[in-house]
């Protein structure tokens, strides 16, 4: 199973239409894209140190300490901050970003495994903020537009 990653897709699509509208247009909107990355990126990893956990108390060692693990369906709970400091934000291009996580039991978490069920913060974060994005990135080009 592969890392978690989410990447803004149809940016050609989108490159070609800015082509149209000018160079101010076009950096608002790399702009945009990148704020979107970096707000998906801090809010995946708000919910990875906030919670909720109402899953299973351990009693860990090395170093020792108690850890209140998340339940299925809420978002991973974070132990270690390993999960946090994993969660990478890239930007590929002018209008293409990527939020991924490199560590191994990532995509376990985010979607389940046998024996444990999921623990999707990925998935949420991204259907709360798709309609974010798309409602200033449509302002941003109307703007330009009605110029």
């Amino acid at each position: 199973m592969s890392n978690p990653a989410i990447e803004v897709i149809g940016t050609k699509e989108l490159s070609r239409a800015l082509e149209k509208l000018g160079d101010e247009i076009k950096r608002e909107a790399s702009n945009e894209v990148e704020y979107t990355g970096q707000e998906l990126r801090t809010e995946i990893i708000r919910k990875y140190q906030d919670g909720p956990a109402t899953g299973g108390m351990y009693f860990l060692k090395n170093p020792n300490r108690t850890h209140r693990a998340s339940a299925v369906g809420e978002y991973p709970m974070s132990d270690t901050g390993r999960l946090a400091t994993g969660t990478i934000f890239k930007r590929i291009a002018a209008l293409s970003v990527q939020v991924s996580n490199n560590i191994k039991y990532a995509a376990p978490l985010e979607f389940g495994s046998r024996g444990q069920g999921p623990r999707p913060a990925w998935r949420d974060t991204v259907d709360e903020t798709q309609p974010k994005f798309l409602k200033r990135l449509a302002a941003i080009i109307s703007k330009e537009v009605k110029q």
